[in-house]
């Protein structure tokens, strides 16, 4: 009797202080959970599953984009991401697409974001590669490659990181 009892309340001890260290806040902010831990409200840990809009700035020689889901988290004050959209070229050249951001931020320079994409498939050349970097006037983000093939369809998958400012 005397052993359960003492594993009973070393049990109990050990609980505390974990749940003494581990407490956290758990909200749940539209479709995703955010975990606010305790004497830090900017060290929260949330994720969620976004469709990106278009963050304002004109599109350049895009026809049509379709916006899919993306998907991020964020540790702290950074933000990493992925998505995919399809894009129509409107001309060849180079093409530049504007997109929102999953949580809001004050985008300094260009290199406040950073990122890369590739097309994955399509009817035709959309750029091999896209690099994506921070749009200062709207506070989002662009992805930028080469159109090779007026008016062809193509998907491209990108990924993005920057830091909450």
């Amino acid at each position: 009797m005397k052993k359960g009892f003492i594993g009973f309340i070393f049990g109990v001890l050990i609980f505390a202080l974990l749940g003494a260290v581990t407490a956290y806040r758990v909200d749940l902010v539209g479709a995703s959970l955010k975990f606010v831990f305790p004497g830090s409200d900017d060290f929260v840990v949330e994720s969620g599953r976004y469709t990106p809009a278009s963050s304002g700035s004109s599109n350049v020689n895009v026809g049509s984009v379709d916006y899919k889901h993306a998907t991020w988290i964020r540790v702290g004050n950074r933000v990493t991401g992925s998505g995919t959209l399809q894009v129509t070229c409107s001309a060849n050249g180079e093409v530049k697409l504007y997109l929102n951001l999953p949580v809001p931020s004050t985008i300094t320079d260009q290199w406040s974001v950073s990122g890369s994409g590739g097309q994955v498939s399509g009817s035709g050349n959309v750029g091999f590669a896209y690099i994506v970097r921070g749009d200062t006037v709207n506070n989002g983000m662009w992805l930028q490659g080469t159109c090779n093939t007026a008016t062809a369809l193509s998907s491209v998958g990108y990924s993005f990181a920057y830091t909450v400012e």
